[in-house]
């Protein structure tokens, strides 16, 4: 069996975009995931495969509205669609759009411990270990007394 059967393949990378998304001007729904050739949508309805539909993402207080072919049904979970017919302005927009969640996921990313990435920094040679700090022994300590 050829592995290219079985593995998942995209043109684009999917982001995580959880935000309400209009299908048809009707039919509020909640998108999953965005990439620059679709989106995934969480809703209940059920779809026809190939049948085009309108969607509405909201981004940067506008309305941007694309036509999309229903590439995949889940009757009661979800669909996933692909962007069709898209304008160079649309196509700027939506990449304008995954360029915010790519940077707002850049900006929220945990930040290291600066003390401690320090002293990994100065640390003399491989062997030696970060001393632990008072308050991660009585922490580690609390830990040992569950059992």
């Amino acid at each position: 069996m050829d592995n290219r059967d079985t593995k998942e393949q995209r043109k684009y990378e999917r982001f995580s975009f959880r935000e309400d998304v209009l299908i048809d001007g009707t039919n509020m729904c909640s998108s999953m995931d965005i990439c620059e050739g679709g989106l995934y949508i969480s809703v209940i309805q059920n779809f026809e495969k190939n049948s085009i539909i309108n969607i509405t993402i909201p981004f940067k207080g506008e309305k941007l509205s694309v036509h999309a072919k229903v590439r995949n049904c889940q009757p009661g979970i979800g669909v996933g669609i692909m962007f069709v017919d898209l304008h160079d302005e649309q196509k700027v927009m939506i990449k304008e759009l995954i360029a915010s969640i790519t940077n707002k996921s850049r900006l929220t990313r945990p930040v290291k411990n600066s003390v401690l990435s320090d002293r990994l920094r100065n640390r003399p040679d491989d062997t030696t270990k970060p001393e632990t700090s008072s308050v991660s022994q009585t922490f580690f300590r609390g830990l040992q007394a569950f059992p």
